[in-house]
């Protein structure tokens, strides 16, 4: 998946000319969007410390067909009134974006992880999976921002309100229960969101104290880097972003040379299309199926 900060950047470009983006997002919902951004993410960092309990419902998201939640979550937008459709609004275009820029960018992450580690077998491709979108993080960051990763905040932007943190809540609530026969604490969802905003302080604020705590960490589960990769310390020494066009295979044989900014270009105007697909359901009121043909991760859905 790629990384906190990667989300953040690439959902403030959808919506940096307003003109082109067909779905109206009220300035006091951007929180709610921002957090869309995190997609299911942020039920990997439930408890990050102490067991990763929704770690299995994270991975569940990511993997499965995404048609079915995002119908589901369509219509449940299209049900909503009041402040609670747009604050729904907002965090539904903000999921949107997450899935089409995990779909778009993992098949460039898989190559690049397949390429290191050929080279470093001591690492698993797990860990050079996590690494790579960590320096892709630093690097956008960078590219797009010109500023070093340390002026970013995590907690500038993410506060929401007690009306926007209910309508989450109740938006995650009704869709696993819908689609996957779940059911939460109603507490979950709201604990969930802290945890990913303290987790995400402590990666971008650690530096080198954390990445030597999470080195320690790691000789203990025996899986080097996948701790201390996440942990935002230097800009990485290779080209992250792919801006020199180097080949890289993709999961169908494909040998492509697109850049990082290539893909979220490419990410960028697809976003806006289903926007536009879904605003135009619900003028019309009625929310029709849309065909995903890719999971998370790039992988083509069997039929």
């Amino acid at each position: 998946m790629p990384d906190f900060l990667t989300h953040q950047l690439f959902g403030q470009k959808v919506f940096i000319t307003e003109e082109a983006v067909p779905l109206v997002l009220r300035r006091e919902d951007t929180p709610a969007y921002l957090w869309g951004q995190q997609g299911p993410d942020l039920f990997f960092y439930r408890r990050a410390i102490t067991g990763r309990p929704l770690a299995p419902l994270a991975s569940r998201l990511h993997s499965e067909p995404p048609g079915p939640f995002f119908d589901s979550a369509a219509r449940y937008v299209q049900a909503q009134q009041g402040r609670f459709k747009e604050i729904s609004m907002a965090y539904f275009a903000g999921l949107l974006c997450h899935y089409v820029l995990d779909r778009d960018i993992h098949p460039y992450v898989n190559a690049r992880a397949k390429d290191f580690h050929a080279r470093r077998p001591d690492l698993s491709l797990q860990a050079l999976h996590i690494q790579i979108e960590t320096d892709m993080d630093m690097d956008l960051y960078a590219l797009w921002r010109k500023a070093p990763i340390r002026d970013f905040h995590p907690w500038d932007d993410y506060f929401l309100d007690d009306a926007q943190r209910e309508a989450v809540a109740r938006m995650w609530n009704s869709l696993l229960l819908e689609v996957y026969k779940l059911s939460l604490d109603p507490g979950e969802v709201p604990a969930a969101l802290d945890d990913t905003l303290t987790y995400a302080k402590m990666l971008y604020r650690g530096g080198s104290p954390l990445h030597l705590l999470a080195v320690g960490a790691e000789t203990l589960i025996s899986n080097k880097g996948v701790l201390s990769g996440r942990v935002k310390r230097r800009r990485p020494r290779w080209d992250s972003l792919n801006l020199g066009a180097a080949p890289w295979t993709d999961a169908r044989g494909q040998v492509r040379t697109d850049t990082v900014p290539d893909l979220l270009a490419r990410a960028e105007g697809e976003v806006r299309q289903l926007m536009a697909d879904y605003t135009a359901m619900w003028a019309a009121g009625e929310v029709t199926p849309l065909v995903f043909a890719e999971n998370y991760s790039g992988t083509p859905i069997p039929g």
